[in-house]
């Protein structure tokens, strides 16, 4: 009974085409977001791709679970202490991104 409710409504000129701007423009995001997701390390390198991806996931695990006092007092003597060894210089791009690099698993946790 499925196959022919779907076979009805591919048979439509207008359904096909828009199952391909549908397929289309999913496939698109997931390329952008992919690839232009960035992950820096300790040296300052700046990695994307699948790489950055897999990467900035298990920086975040260390950090996952429910936000609680202890955790967001760690969270913020962690990034103090991170602040302090590399503290952020425009004019010094490499050791800025030395410390963001220590802080970008726990950096994004605390908006969501």
């Amino acid at each position: 009974m499925i196959l022919f409710e779907i076979k009805k409504i591919l048979s439509r000129t207008g359904s096909k085409i828009g199952l391909l701007v549908l397929l289309t423009t999913l496939a698109v995001t997931c390329y952008f977001a992919v690839t232009y997701t960035t992950y820096v390390d300790r040296e300052g390198d700046e990695h994307i791709g699948i790489e950055a991806v897999n990467t900035l996931r298990k920086e975040k695990e260390k950090w996952a679970g429910v936000i609680t006092e202890d955790y967001l007092k760690a969270v913020i003597r962690e990034n103090n202490e991170i602040n302090a060894i590399y503290p952020y210089d425009p004019n010094d791009p490499v050791t800025s991104d030395m410390g963001y690099s220590l802080s970008q698993g726990f950096g994004q946790n605390i908006s969501t």
